[in-house]
């Protein structure tokens, strides 16, 4: 999938980018920490400068000044820091695709959930961005409509895209590696080759339909052996029987390849054994393109369709060609969201619906193809200012610094910027996960008062630790002080015959007051001392 190749590919650039000093990896879990250490040093990384943290680590969290996760689920994560501090970090995601019902419940909890003015969501390209925009300022209104209140998004939108390691590609798209995979594909010396690489569904990735015709009248004008190639993997056999019976019914001068992705033979990929890259992207859920930028960076020319971040990295007329696309507008899929909503039609069936009516314009398609097949010099031309193209803005070691500079914007912003949502005094940290003992008070007959008095009913020790070691009694130690710090409370009660719990309260004030009172209930309980309501 493109998301872990992105994913992957991120990870190994900020491992050898990065200019922190440490490489923090924020998870509960000791073998996924042994794991990112390996990766780290996989990458040429220092397993050294890495350094292990929980979700929960407020102070840990702090030091690092950022939390970031490659991918938009930071909400949980921003109720987590309410209970800590907000100003003590500050948060940022990342969205690929925004079509999932899960990406848009997400966006629409942005203006509900205790985000604050440094942090940030970043978006590949702008086309993701106004997707995610639409979702916040859909549930902004019926907010206001609902409640009778405005709501703004505090959070910062960058938008920041994708990288490639340019200096991979240049090396596996040489003409060794030409040479072999022309000759391992049986093309003849003068053969032209057009590439598609990704994932191949015609209804979730790209339709081929309108390439194969564009396909077919280029090669019955070229002269020479005219060649497409799809290099990727079939998702289901639905996909696999659509792609080859459009090319079998569509192409005859035009001669069709598919190679699977994890070919031996091809480990590289087929960079350096194409000529023109064409990507006609026509989903809702691609959300950036990856492959143009490994195409440009291997030296190709690239046809892409102005689509999503296609168009922000694609230089029309420069780099390649930028082919317009069509869409119905605003009003004409009403009901394909609610039967997606619903579940009358799944995810699949959704972005079917709307790709189907999603094309590009075949005339500019016809027009490119033809000029980038019959021109080689053009070419070659458009080919080298693609790989300059990502030499100066779009590797990896680009991107990171872009990354780098946001989190020392975000730190600022924590400094200047007003907070949001701030904890009033006995509030909880989430409204929806409110004190057990406020919200089920009613439950109980009477709560514990300060002026309540507490009397020690044994004063036998090991009669005590008896009562303590009951299994039936002692099953949540996290909700208790820590037992070392039991016999202060024990040798409180001790002194006198009774003692209010206001008193207890103020002599342990440097235990925690919550998990104390918690004790006392404990204790009570288990019959070690009891509780006298105030006269």
């Amino acid at each position: 999938m493109g998301i872990d190749v992105a994913v992957e590919s991120f990870l190994n650039a900020f491992i050898r980018h990065g200019r922190g000093e440490n490489l923090y990896c924020v998870t509960p879990v000791g073998h996924a920490f042994n794991a990112f250490r390996d990766r780290v040093e996989a990458a040429g990384g220092d397993a050294r400068r890495c350094v292990r943290l929980d979700a929960t680590d407020g102070a840990g969290l702090a030091r690092a000044g950022c939390l970031f996760r490659y991918d938009p689920a930071i909400i949980r994560a921003s109720w987590i820091r309410r209970r800590h501090g907000q100003r003590r970090y500050s948060l940022c995601g990342l969205t690929h695709t925004s079509s999932t019902a899960a990406v848009m419940d997400m966006a629409g909890e942005f203006l509900t959930a205790p985000s604050q003015r440094w942090d940030a969501l970043i978006c590949p390209s702008a086309a993701i961005k106004s997707a995610v925009l639409a979702v916040i300022e859909g549930w902004r209104a019926y907010l206001e409509e609902r409640l009778g209140a405005s709501q703004d998004c505090p959070m910062y939108f960058p938008v920041i895209p994708l990288g490639v390691d340019g200096e991979r590609f240049a090396d596996i798209s040489g003409a060794a590696n030409r040479s072999v995979q022309r000759s391992l594909l049986g093309l003849e010396d003068d053969a032209l080759a057009i590439l598609f690489v990704g994932r191949l569904s015609h209804y979730a990735k790209t339709n081929p339909i309108q390439l194969l015709l564009a396909m077919e009248e280029a090669a019955a004008r070229a002269g020479r052996p005219v060649y497409m190639i799809f290099l990727g993997y079939f998702p289901d056999q639905e996909a696999e029987a659509a792609f080859r019976g459009a090319a079998d019914t569509i192409c005859d001068k035009c001669r069709v390849r598919f190679v699977a992705d994890d070919d031996v033979n091809f480990p590289d990929g087929l960079w350096a054994a194409a000529d023109i890259f064409c990507s006609l992207s026509d989903n809702i859920q691609e959300s950036f393109g990856l492959t143009p930028l490994e195409a440009m960076a291997s030296g190709l020319p690239v046809v892409v369709s102005d689509w999503d971040g296609y168009r922000d990295t694609v230089r029309g007329g420069t780099d390649g060609f930028v082919v317009p696309t069509l869409m119905p507008g605003p009003g004409a899929g009403a009901d394909l969201a609610y039967r997606y909503f619903t579940g009358m039609d799944g995810y699949g069936e959704y972005l079917a619906a709307a790709a189907q009516a999603t094309s590009v314009d075949e005339t500019a398609l016809k027009a490119a193809l033809s000029r980038l097949i019959e021109d080689d010099e053009l070419r070659r031309t458009m080919g080298d200012a693609g790989r300059k193209h990502i030499e100066g803005d779009l590797d990896w070691r680009h991107v990171i610094a872009a990354y780098e500079e946001l989190w020392e914007e975000l730190a600022q912003r924590r400094e200047r910027e007003p907070e949001r949502a701030a904890i009033g005094e006995g509030q909880s940290f989430h409204p929806l996960r409110p004190d057990p003992f406020q919200m089920f008070q009613g439950f109980a007959s009477r709560t514990l008062d300060p002026a309540g008095r507490l009397e020690l009913v044994i004063r036998d020790w090991p009669l005590t630790m008896e009562r303590i070691g009951l299994k039936a009694g002692l099953y949540n130690l996290a909700g208790l002080i820590d037992l070392e710090d039991l016999p202060l409370v024990i040798g409180l009660l001790e002194e006198k015959p009774s003692v209010h719990l206001g008193e207890l309260l103020v002599a342990l004030n440097a235990l925690p007051r919550d998990r104390l009172l918690r004790t006392v209930g404990w204790l009570i309980k288990l019959g070690i001392c009891a509780y006298r309501e105030p006269e």
